[in-house]
């Protein structure tokens, strides 16, 4: 009989899950496991102790799978290629699979289970997925989004997709409200405060910015450091917020100055609800539609969306037969 432990471990490469005897664990056979399905995860045998059938280990490469939902019309590769360019440049190393689908198509998804045809930008060619299949649901990126809302039916899969323990990152012009401003004001977007950890008030003015600083006091939290170690102050690429109001979870950066409701110059925010065990991130990058972001806003955007990759941890899973 090999012990089997629990299924959320931190991100090591190639870790072993032999001796581990502080997690939770059940008697399981080899047999059990290789009649399931893994996730992220190995299987060795025999087992390099000798002493069981086999053992278990987290993949060398961890692959985060994105699914980005942009506006039509917008940047394809502003995103995947600074992701594709620093993923290996921090600690831990990243990797990265980002596929692309518009907000046209996925506003008409009704369940994360429908599969559609997505474009993968590691390999240039079109398949079809399911929404379950990802990780991550990255929206993003262009001013206003493109004034795109979700629909209805696509809100309640975003909400589904959280469910499930999985990451969602929001960035500018998705969560706002513009004062009345039908084509400036995402109720749909707005309704996820239970994903998102925000909600919105009416925005009359909102004040271009092009530097952030770091507000919060938890400096040790992992989102600062991991993978890249953030500056207290950093540039970033002209922007603004629109209405977006805190409800739960940490404002990291902000333009400061900006003391009224909804012009607090939100830029960096993270949510984690422990009910559906899913984690968020709203980032204001995206203001200008075809520009990259910036050296440390590019960076910024790596560590919102691995703590939104099951707060910053590998995960693995192995479903056993029994």
């Amino acid at each position: 009989m090999k012990k089997i432990l629990a299924l959320i471990l931190l991100f090591m490469p190639t870790l072993s899950l032999v001796g581990q005897t502080s997690f939770a664990y059940r008697e399981g056979e080899l047999a059990d496991f290789l009649a399931g399905s893994i996730r992220n995860m190995e299987i060795i045998s025999p087992d390099p102790d000798g002493l069981d059938d086999a053992a278990l280990r987290m993949t060398t490469n961890d692959t985060i799978f994105v699914l980005q939902v942009y506006p039509d019309d917008m940047c394809l590769d502003c995103i995947y290629s600074v992701v594709y360019e620093l993923q290996a440049a921090g600690n831990p190393p990243l990797n990265f699979s980002i596929d692309l689908v518009p907000i046209s198509i996925f506003n008409e998804v009704t369940s994360i289970y429908d599969t559609g045809a997505v474009h993968s930008t590691l390999y240039g060619t079109e398949y079809r997925r399911c929404i379950a299949d990802y990780d991550i649901l990255f929206f993003g990126s262009g001013d206003v989004y493109g004034h795109n809302d979700l629909s209805h039916s696509s809100a309640a899969v975003t909400r589904s997709f959280a469910r499930l323990g999985r990451g969602v990152v929001f960035t500018h012009g998705t969560i706002a409200e513009g004062a009345g401003v039908s084509s400036y004001s995402h109720e749909n977007f707005a309704s996820l405060t239970d994903v998102s950890g925000l909600t919105t008030t009416p925005n009359w003015t909102y004040p271009y910015y092009t530097d952030v600083t770091l507000v919060s006091e938890d400096v040790t939290n992992p989102v600062l450091h991991y993978p890249f170690e953030l500056p207290h102050e950093f540039e970033v690429n002209t922007t603004h917020s629109r209405g977006q109001v805190v409800v739960s979870g940490m404002m990291w950066y902000k333009k400061t100055g900006l003391l009224f409701p909804g012009m607090e110059g939100l830029y960096m925010h993270t949510y984690h609800n422990p009910d559906y065990n899913s984690y968020s991130g709203y980032f204001n990058y995206g203001h200008t539609s075809w520009e990259p972001p910036a050296e440390w806003e590019a960076k910024a955007m790596m560590n919102v969306m691995y703590f939104s990759y099951h707060g910053g941890r590998g995960t693995a899973v192995s479903p056993a037969k029994r």
